[in-house]
């Protein structure tokens, strides 16, 4: 949304920040072939039959599973929304969001990526079911700050 935003339609004001938890940032079939052979394949639930009806559920008719729009690593731009990035370092997408948030950095957007411990895909959302809600609390109350940080009321 971000991206159609500032390329697209500039009359849409943009948002103070943004809150990206696991983004999936790299939807190609080239991705999805790596994912078994990732170190974090078997600690997360994302599996490459998952990922692969995600993808084509996802993508449009007609759209290549490279359109910066739904992939967005490799394409990345400045940004003046600062972002907030939460991975799990047992997440499959971990080293796809973390060489993303490096890589808006250095397009010379702010970034602020934390990374949850022994977090799986989305651990925002399971931590109660996986036994570490402080690790979603944690989670929520770094989200907090830095939307109180970037100017958020």
């Amino acid at each position: 949304m971000l991206r159609y935003i500032t390329t697209e339609n500039q009359a849409i004001p943009l948002p103070r920040c943004a809150l990206l938890w696991s983004p999936w940032v790299d939807m190609t079939q080239k991705a999805l072939l790596k994912m078994e052979q990732h170190r974090n394949y078997k600690s997360d639930y994302i599996e490459y039959d998952f990922g692969s009806w995600g993808a084509r559920s996802y993508i449009p008719p007609g759209w290549s599973d490279s359109n910066p729009y739904l992939s967005p690593l490799g394409s990345e731009y400045r940004l003046s929304v600062p972002l907030f990035i939460e991975v799990g370092t047992s997440e499959v997408l971990y080293d796809d969001i973390v060489l993303f948030a490096h890589n808006m950095k250095e397009k010379g957007t702010e970034v602020e990526l934390r990374e949850a411990p022994n977090g799986v895909h989305a651990t925002f959302g399971i931590a109660d079911t996986l036994g570490m809600p402080e690790v979603a609390i944690d989670g929520h109350a770094q989200g907090a700050r830095f939307i109180a940080r970037t100017g958020g009321e």
